[in-house]
């Protein structure tokens, strides 16, 4: 398949990929279209979910990260087991 890319724009892919963000052109364009899909991504089922965790956070019902960290770890070193 063959794409056209206007000038101005194949421009900023070519500098995007100078400056060692991409390895090439083909790159930078797949990131730019994986961007662009997951923004469209209908996520409204995710809303409530964290409507909940932020109602338990104003509650006090959260962990510190570290521990959370260390809770996950001891977690996944049982399932290896």
């Amino acid at each position: 398949m063959k794409i056209e890319i206007d000038d101005r724009r194949l421009a900023e892919l070519r500098h995007a990929v100078s400056a060692g963000h991409f390895a090439n052109v083909e790159e930078a364009v797949n990131s730019a279209l994986d961007s662009f899909l997951v923004a469209s991504e209908d996520i409204s089922w995710a809303k409530p979910l964290v409507d909940e965790a932020l109602a338990e956070k104003q509650r006090g019902e959260g962990i510190p990260l570290d521990e959370f960290k260390l809770e996950i770890a001891a977690h996944l070193a049982r399932l290896e087991r």
